[in-house]
């Protein structure tokens, strides 16, 4: 992250869609949450970051710096040299830098939903790509990087499952707005919750993205469903976080081991991929031709290589791989359709103590 950040705060075009508002991250005092913000802290200060560290309930509430706002938790720390980017705006703008430098070589853009992959007649080589209409494009190299909808390409058990998120979206009055217009991104990682400043919606008037942070929902299909309506029990949680806050809400890039060298895979993030926007095509790029043992000792090659198989003790594989890396609330393992259905353990699983 830190060679990304001069990226999005110096770069023409990402530095238009990065707001550097600050991170408030926050935890409530005796639970695993404690422990994630407090290596987060460690991480922050040694790259040298400008940092609050706040210590009780009144120091979180000043961090908001709003009348409107005040924190939750009990401990934590105010980053201000963090924020938040329009993701819609700059991959739009990255699109535009694309097709203008399409326009001097000598590469063709076909946009149109993808069917499957084309493989040759034993199997052992990716071909190219067949569109929804029967068209087949045939290449050298393919490379896959469709985020959520990668199972739907090829098989991906036991080594990564895709996850919905919970999004919500308040509006919000133009007095609202301005009263909140200094405030920090707020985390609590206890809660699982998180919301972000003020935001101009397209047709106009303001809101605010208030979101779930936890292990997410698993669906039956292999691609990404999008309900019209939030489980019942996310929809109360992030009105009641939005109620206790307003006083008025790892990359995977490497060669699949199974078709030679004419796949490579570039999917997976955990829900953090975006933000390496500015450097992160640049470091596929240098997986892809090579000059990554050259530019950086292989680093990147090492680090997103194709993982093992995940089994468990009777040797059969992990259908559903999760992530433990402590930011997460709730339990894993509910499915959307259950939590459509009115099931709260995603939610109501209290953060297990230290």
């Amino acid at each position: 992250m830190a060679e990304a950040m001069p990226g999005w705060r110096e770069t023409p075009g990402p530095a238009s869609f990065y707001h550097e508002s600050g991170l408030l991250l926050t935890a409530e005092k005796d639970t695993t949450a404690e422990s994630y913000v407090s290596k987060s802290l460690a991480n922050v200060k040694a790259q040298r970051r400008a940092v609050k560290v706040l210590r009780d309930k009144q120091a979180i509430s000043e961090g908001m710096q709003s009348s409107l706002a005040r924190a939750t938790g009990d401990i934590g720390y105010l980053n201000r040299q963090a924020g938040w980017a329009d993701a819609a705006g700059a991959i739009g703008w990255l699109w535009e830098q694309v097709a203008a430098a399409a326009r001097t070589v000598n590469i063709r853009f076909v946009r149109k939903p993808v069917k499957r992959l084309v493989f040759s007649q034993d199997g052992k080589t990716v071909q190219g790509a067949e569109t929804g209409d029967g068209v087949q494009t045939l290449v050298d190299l393919t490379v896959l990087a469709c985020g959520a909808w990668t199972p739907a390409m090829i098989p991906l058990d036991g080594i990564a499952s895709a996850r919905g998120q919970v999004i919500g979206y308040m509006d919000l009055t133009e007095g609202e707005a301005h009263a909140l217009r200094d405030v920090p991104v707020h985390f609590n990682m206890s809660k699982g919750c998180f919301f972000f400043p003020p935001t101009r919606k397209e047709s106009g008037g303001w809101e605010t993205k208030v979101a779930r942070h936890a292990f997410g929902y698993s669906t039956k299909t292999s691609v990404p469903e999008f309900p019209d309506r939030l489980p019942p029990a996310d929809y109360n949680l992030l009105v009641d976080f939005l109620k206790s806050c307003l006083t008025s809400v790892d990359v995977q890039t490497s060669m699949h081991p199974d078709f030679g060298q004419s796949l490579y895979v570039a999917t997976g993030g955990s829900g953090h991929g975006f933000k390496f926007l500015p450097v992160l095509g640049e470091r596929l790029a240098d997986v892809l031709d090579g000059s990554d043992y050259e530019k950086n000792g292989g680093k990147w090659t090492r680090k997103w290589s194709w993982p093992s198989v995940q089994r468990d003790p009777n040797g059969s594989i992990v259908r559903e791989i999760w992530c433990f890396d402590g930011s997460r609330a709730g339990v894993p393992g509910v499915s959307l359709e259950q939590a459509l259905a009115g099931d709260e353990r995603a939610v109501t699983a209290p953060q297990s103590k230290l």
